[in-house]
């Protein structure tokens, strides 16, 4: 038992940190894919083959990220498209990066220059509360709760495995674990290229803690594997100081901003600022920031920004004798910050997810002013416990925010009012949700801020399209591809509106410019089948599933090419193919029903049952399915069951001529003679050629 006792003791800090974490992000396990989660992975179709990794290295022109696409490919393997996992996955890495943030500081605490200066009780102290705040703080859901941010949290796992494996070989002579520092750092560098800072924070621990001239000079291949580690990102992105200043890309937080490297280099004197404020105080949170580009380092808030943060990075170099981890805190988080916040531009001048990395140094640097200066046991330990409180707090209520996705840009929206793409995307969401107003309103808006962004025109003809208004959807469409002439998506919509307008050679041409496009697009493929089975070509229309099936294995598709082998005559793999569709959607009523269908015509009864009683669970109003379960219970003299599947399908449709003259039949088997003359008359009187010498037999069983 004390064994026992000492074991969870011993653990109570990781336990801690787990305990938290889950308490933080419970409710993000049902967080739907956002945003940039459906061109990551939704619709990433590289990511759905854990075995094809030529194809998952070339994710999205992305080889630099391959270990992130990777971990994507096996949650889709397990989980499809069921979010649990993914969140699971998340929260399992960042409650992971918080225990290394607690060992780590640990380790740093023991380095020769700072031996003795902390004790072990207080070293623990301060590499908790560290850890705590990383776990707890609402300005890291981005990165946890975003699912396609793992690129963020997952790179930073293997950053700090990677320390804390050099670490472990500097302090312990344990040569065996430079190999987890080599290998975590390789799976960093191959997940982010944020890692590119790894060899540079390497050196900087050995002159912050060691004795670094000596250590470099006694174990060269150290230095030779840290310059191998810088080579490797610039030469995934083809990097180079020319091309870098001569990149100019539009900016995805102003719109008409147009980015160059010097005005990035500005305007990160005003975000990192930002940045630092949203750690003191993390309000105002957004997915999507309004953030124009600084023009001129003279600008009021630009220089007070690097004002700002020139004391900053001079009051780590004044600490660096007096106070060095506290030191090593700064330096930290501006090497960690630098990647995303220099000279390189990005699309985007802000986002939440890049304070991840950097954010330790930061909750090392408050871990160790509250240790430091608030002396009085009891208020610190008060202060912690309302702190974490507060800042867990905060991450629970963003979740919620992550949780609708109009919730979450209607808050982008009030830091971002006149962002185009917020209106965009907050359109699109009301669109999804058939709230068709609120959806034209923000298209509107969007189209009135940027009328040359092709997106929101493919939004909004999407949109007119579901509504029914075609020819309003044709032209919104047209607009899109006259702005973007490759664009795929418009050609693709085309000819689902002209096929619901039952123009099937137009929509015939229109799919086949989006497979010439993409020819990789599975729902591309899909739909032209469609159209080849409504033209009576199946063999065309059997190629198109073939090719879709070959891209994407989704339920619809296997479903209609059964459609396509019944019309063939080849009844086997129509069979197989309804079989398939339900084993990747086991509530697949339209599947079972036709299967069950097949099944009626081979008069495999008992399995035809089944499956349309499977039909009926997975869709409780499909009235063909209760029809013809009611014509094989009537088959099996089943007459109660019968009637009731008959009067089902009347109460679902009322004018069902068929199943008026059906449960005729079985009152009449059940002598209810009289009603079975009413629901005979009443078939007539809807349609059914009905027999007159029926109706003059059940008037002779009359009494």
């Amino acid at each position: 038992m004390k064994k026992l006792a000492d074991i969870f003791i011993n653990n109570l800090p990781i336990l801690t940190i787990s305990a938290l974490g889950i308490i933080c992000y419970y409710n993000s396990f049902t967080v739907p894919f956002q945003f940039d989660d459906l061109p990551y992975i939704v619709k990433n179709r590289n990511i759905r083959d854990i075995n094809d990794l030529s194809a998952i290295w070339q994710s999205l022109a992305h080889p630099s990220r391959f270990v992130a696409f990777f971990t994507f490919a096996l949650n889709y393997h397990f989980f499809k498209y069921e979010v649990f996992g993914y969140h699971l996955t998340n929260l399992l890495i960042h409650i992971s990066s918080g225990i290394l943030v607690y060992a780590l500081i640990q380790l740093l605490c023991q380095t020769p220059s700072l031996k003795g200066k902390y004790p072990l009780a207080q070293a623990k102290a301060i590499a908790l509360l560290t850890a705590l705040l990383f776990i707890a703080h609402p300005l890291q859901t981005q990165a946890v709760t975003y699912i396609v941010q793992r690129f963020a949290s997952l790179a930073t796992f293997f950053y700090l495995l990677s320390l804390w494996g050099y670490l472990i070989a500097r302090l312990k002579s344990r040569k065996g674990y430079y190999a987890v520092f080599i290998l975590a750092g390789i799976l960093a560098l191959f997940t982010k290229q944020i890692a590119f800072t790894l060899p540079l924070m390497i050196i900087c621990i050995e002159v912050f803690f060691f004795d670094a001239f000596n250590f470099f000079k006694k174990q060269k291949w150290v230095l030779v594997v840290l310059i191998v580690f810088l080579a490797v990102v610039p030469s995934f992105s083809h990097f180079s100081l020319e091309k870098v200043f001569g990149m100019q890309v539009s900016s995805g937080n102003y719109e008409g901003d147009i980015i160059t490297a010097p005005k990035y280099f500005l305007t990160q004197f005003r975000v990192i600022p930002t940045y630092l404020r949203l750690f003191v105080f993390p309000v105002n949170q957004s997915i999507d920031y309004q953030f124009p580009l600084s023009r001129s380092f003279f600008e009021a808030k630009t220089l007070a920004g690097f004002l700002f943060l020139l004391f900053l990075f001079g009051l780590g170099v004044f600490l660096f004798k007096r106070n060095r981890l506290l030191s090593f805190g700064f330096f930290w988080f501006f090497l960690t910050i630098s990647v995303e916040s220099s000279i390189i531009p990005i699309h985007h001048v802000i986002y939440e997810h890049r304070c991840y990395l950097p954010s330790v140094g930061v909750f090392l640097v408050f871990s160790l002013l509250i240790n430091q200066y608030i002396t009085f046991k009891r208020l610190r330990y008060g202060l912690i416990v309302i702190m974490i409180g507060v800042l867990g707090f905060l991450t629970v209520k963003r979740n919620v925010v992550w949780q609708d996705k109009i919730l979450l840009w209607q808050n982008a929206l009030k830091t971002a009012p006149g962002q185009f793409k917020v209106h965009d995307n907050l359109g699109y969401e009301y669109w999804k949700s058939e709230q068709y107003d609120k959806a034209l309103e923000h298209f509107n808006k969007a189209i009135a801020i940027n009328p040359a962004y092709p997106g929101v025109y493919n939004n909004r003809g999407g949109m007119y399209a579901d509504e029914g208004k075609h020819e309003l959807a044709i032209k919104d469409f047209k607009r899109a591809l006259s702005l973007r002439p490759n664009y795929v998506e418009p050609f693709y919509n085309l000819g689902k509106v002209y096929y619901d307008m039952e123009q099937l050679n137009t929509a015939l041409s229109y799919y086949s410019k989006a497979i010439a496009i993409d020819q990789t697009y599975a729902e591309a493929f899909n739909n032209r089948g469609n159209v080849y089975g409504e033209m009576e070509r199946y063999q065309e229309a059997l190629e198109d599933f073939n090719s879709a099936l070959q891209y994407e294995q989704k339920a619809h598709t296997y479903y209609h090419r059964a459609f396509t082998y019944k019309k063939m005559g080849n009844i086997a793999a129509a069979i197989a193919d309804y079989t398939q569709a339900i084993e990747l959607d086991p509530a697949y009523a339209e599947a079972y029903n036709n299967r069950g269908n097949i099944y009626m015509q081979k008069r495999l009864f008992d399995k035809a049952l089944a499956d349309y009683s499977n039909a009926i669970k997975a869709d409780e109003t499909l009235t063909k399915a209760y029809y013809s379960r009611g014509l094989i219970y009537k088959e099996k003299m089943a007459l109660a069951e019968a009637y009731h599947d008959f009067s089902r399908v009347i109460e679902l449709d009322e004018e069902n001529a068929g199943a008026y003259f059906q449960r005729s039949l079985i009152l009449s088997a059940m002598r209810e003679n009289k009603k079975a003359i009413e629901d005979a008359y009443k078939s007539r009187d809807l349609g059914y050629n009905l027999e007159e010498k029926y109706l003059n037999y059940l008037k002779s069983q009359m009494p």
